[in-house]
């Protein structure tokens, strides 16, 4: 899997249950012994930009996407490989530092 694309994965829902979106693919996250898992944060259709943990993309900037909306630094969790199901794009190169420097914004010490 890549980091900078945006895949269809299985999110975890407050009710035991799991739903398919789409999720931005931030980083692989080695662990000793065991398979590794996946920083991502969830990307939502449609939403505007509401709070500073969001990064908005219009469709004119990722031509995958059929509407805009915003990748969610504040719901970011890690899955499993078996929860991620197809790539569905890349971030544009002109995009990756802006999400870069964003991320590291928020969560940098």
């Amino acid at each position: 899997l890549e980091p900078n694309c945006f895949y269809e994965a299985e999110q975890p829902m407050s009710n035991y249950k799991t739903t398919v979106m789409k999720v931005f693919l931030l980083k692989e996250v080695k662990q000793l012994d065991e398979a590794p898992l996946y920083l991502v944060a969830p990307f939502v259709d449609g939403k505007k930009q509401s709070i500073v943990t969001d990064f908005y993309i219009t469709p004119k900037q990722v031509s995958f996407l059929d509407i805009g909306g915003c990748i969610c630094f504040s719901k970011m969790n890690m899955i499993r490989h078996e929860s991620i199901k197809e790539k569905i794009g890349v971030l544009p190169y002109n995009l990756i530092s802006s999400v870069k420097n964003k991320y590291d914004e928020l969560y940098s010490l």
